[in-house]
């Protein structure tokens, strides 16, 4: 039980991590953002980056 919380645990910091590196790479910033200074809300699982608002436009959901 304790191992599968630490799973889920390690899991989800990685998600998160990786989520926020890409942010920040879309942006050009590399580290010079702390990843501390925002917050990344897990709803879904896609995340897209892009410097236009044209690939909301593509985005679709499969159920």
């Amino acid at each position: 039980m304790v191992n599968q919380d630490l799973k889920f645990k390690l899991d989800r910091f990685y998600e998160v991590w990786k989520l926020k590196e890409s942010y920040i790479k879309c942006f050009g910033q590399g580290v010079s953002i702390s990843l501390k200074l925002f917050a990344i809300e897990l709803c879904y699982k896609v995340a897209a980056c892009s410097l236009s608002r044209e690939i909301f436009n593509n985005i679709r959901k499969l159920d």
